[in-house]
């Protein structure tokens, strides 16, 4: 039981539990998805997490359709609920321990990953087979042998005597000597784990992992070394243990997570958690060379988002502004002012309802930063045309703001090419439109000018309770304290919506195939894999002498509740080919109207357009532009290339 397999095993089944779908109970009601502790009390994971959005909605701002949400709903992540008590596992960590691991509900993991494979075995075994090199006969045997083997691990665990509801706790070496790890579990017996171990081995007669019983009762202690293991004993110190890692990671964070660990690198010890909720995992890391970032950032409200609705994608960000423009004090003037000009906030996202992409820049003074467009007006006719014959004109006019103000405005108007085309029929404006207001500095691509009265008429005062309610728990939080200084959030449900994968498919038809497997069905196979995925999240937040990173995935429904089962089977029924998007994620659309995830169940039916699908209609449209460019760019080369 080597220091790799075991700490490995626990980050690769980390998307598991978000994806995790529990099968309907006989009699066809869904099953809850309650746990069991050690001592056999029911554990119900149903409740709502701390920090739900609340009635009392902020104003929409202009620009900004927040339908069809008919009411701000509640924030939908279940809190986690594992079976076995944090505390109760540090007490097996041994005094002195630097470095360890422990888990409470491996269960999540094993059962989550299973899952997986099960609904995606026939598409990868497809993979397989169409990459398989007739040189290597055998060299997919371990992914061919995980897809078709896996139910036996699972089995394995049940029936071996072995007890993960009850935790794991893994005790690695010091971070300077190949120390061995030792496990500790739960088991009928000293010979239950390495019994099992052997069972599950490619080469059973290598396996030389031992157990030796505690004075803790029902659990044992394996290693591979028998001298660590003997020389292995509880601590039974666990306000030392947690101690240890809350000196290196938030407290909540170590409260809430399934796996809390603290493991040796190069900057110091690192301390992690992962949270597993119904449709969430979270990883929460303390970053020791976060002091750095620190020095720059600042932890504030992010009033851009208020340009957004739900369903939305974006790049936000909060730097010191003080710090910024001591940074450029040694540059050239004109660079200096416009740095000093600059409020700190930064926003990349589709704001309004035009769709394309915008990138806001926050300022207190727009004198620096405007005099840029006359300035750029000057190279109007210096634009050379592109490689696929696009040709760009510059023209500064006066826009209505929306209130009957002028804006000025720089436009690059693209006329397209062969390939830039594509923009166009993705629904996007071929142009790039910049502007200057009192508050911000814009550059919007693919919106035309209709994106100027929605920047300039904003009512920037922070992200509506719609958007809040959408995201997850602990980043809708983080928003709402001010606490975030940096946040990236991509909603990968457009990604699944009928129109792009019909313009997917169009636009790779005629490409050749990379490999053995035709462009468009390898671009399908990958969507595929992707659909359990609804939503990408990181984001951080301050910490004394640095930052804590913080990473989340959403899958697309979830087993705590009816309205997640029906999602997951909605998304199962799509992906098999027995219902259509429209139908399957239609039916979702009517039956939760008021849901937090209605955007969601929109964008994957094909019923939303404009910024909400836009960031996924972005990473279509490029990789539809990109790849065909790029095998033409190989082709011309082999043309040119001397004989």
């Amino acid at each position: 039981m080597r220091r790799v397999t075991a700490l490995s095993t626990i980050l690769a089944l980390c998307l598991g539990p978000a994806c995790k779908q529990d099968p309907p109970a006989a009699g066809g009601e869904a099953k809850t998805d309650a746990k069991t502790d050690a001592k056999g009390d029911a554990k119900a994971d149903t409740k709502l997490a701390a920090g739900d959005a609340k009635a009392d909605a902020k104003p929409t701002p202009t620009g900004v359709d927040a339908t069809p949400v008919a009411a701000v709903p509640r924030t939908q992540t279940p809190e986690p609920s594992y079976t076995a008590e944090l505390d109760a596992l540090l007490e097996l960590v041994p005094a002195g321990a630097k470095y360890f691991a422990v888990v409470r509900d491996p269960g999540e993991f094993i059962d989550g990953f299973g899952w997986l494979i099960a609904e995606q075995k026939d598409m990868w075994t497809r993979v397989l087979d169409a990459t398989k090199d007739p040189a290597k006969p055998d060299g997919d045997a371990g992914m061919r042998r995980v897809l078709t083997e896996y139910e036996l691990v699972q089995t394995a665990f049940g029936t071996a005597g072995v007890h993960l509801d009850r935790g794991l706790v893994i005790i690695g070496g010091d971070g300077e000597d190949d120390k061995p790890t030792i496990a500790v579990l739960a088991a009928d017996d000293a010979e239950a784990v390495p019994k099992m171990l052997r069972a599950l081995s490619t080469k059973p007669d290598e396996e030389d992992t031992k157990c030796k019983t505690l004075d803790v009762a029902g659990m044992v202690a394996c290693s591979s070394n028998a001298e660590a293991l003997a020389a292995y004993a509880p601590g039974k110190d666990a306000k030392g243990a947690r101690a240890s890692i809350e000196a290196h990671l938030d407290t909540a964070d170590v409260a809430h997570g399934n796996v809390v660990a603290l493991v040796p690198s190069k900057d110091g010890p690192l301390a992690f958690s992962v949270l597993t909720a119904p449709g969430v995992v979270q990883f929460d890391l303390r970053l020791p060379q976060g002091k750095e970032f620190a020095a720059v950032d600042a932890p504030g409200p992010a009033n851009t988002l208020a340009l957004l609705s739900p369903g939305s994608s974006f790049m936000w960000t909060r730097l010191d502004a003080a710090a910024l423009a001591k940074q450029a004090a040694s540059a050239p003037a004109m660079v200096a002012n416009m740095v000093r000009a600059l409020s700190g906030e930064f926003l990349v996202a589709s704001p309004g309802k035009l769709g394309g992409v915008s990138l806001l820049v926050g300022i207190t003074d727009k004198t620096p930063i405007a005099g840029l467009i006359p300035m750029a007006g000057l190279a109007a006719d210096k634009i050379p045309p592109l490689p696929d014959g696009s040709t760009v004109a510059l023209k500064i006019e006066d826009i209505d703001d929306g209130g009957g103000s002028k804006q000025q405005v720089l436009r690059a108007i693209v006329t397209p090419g062969t390939e830039l085309a594509k923009i166009k029929d993705a629904g996007l404006v071929p142009e790039v439109v910049s502007f200057v207001t009192s508050q911000y500095a814009a550059v919007s691509f693919g919106t035309g000018v209709g994106i100027v009265p929605d920047i300039a008429r904003a009512e920037l005062s922070g992200p509506s309770e719609a958007l809040l309610a959408e995201l997850p728990s602990e980043l809708s939080k983080a928003l709402k304290d001010s606490t975030a200084s940096m946040v990236m959030h991509v909603e990968l449900d457009g990604l699944h919506g009928p129109k792009l994968r019909e313009q997917l498919a169009a636009s790779l038809a005629g490409v050749p195939a990379a490999g053995p497997m035709p462009s468009s069905e390898a671009a399908g196979i990958a969507l595929r894999s992707a659909s359990p995925l609804s939503s990408f999240s990181m984001w951080n937040t301050a910490a004394d002498d640095g930052m804590v990173m913080h990473f989340a995935m959403r899958s697309f429904g979830d087993p705590a509740s009816d309205e997640g089962r029906a999602a997951q089977a909605a998304r199962l029924d799509v992906d098999a080919g027995r219902k259509d998007h429209a139908t399957a994620y239609g039916a979702l659309v009517t039956a939760y109207p008021d849901s937090s995830r209605i955007a969601s169940y929109r964008a994957r039916a094909g019923m939303t357009e404009g910024g909400t699908t836009t960031g996924a209609a972005m990473v279509g449209m490029l990789t539809a532009i990109a790849v065909p460019a790029f095998q033409q760019y190989i082709a011309r080369s082999k043309a040119a290339a001397p004989k």
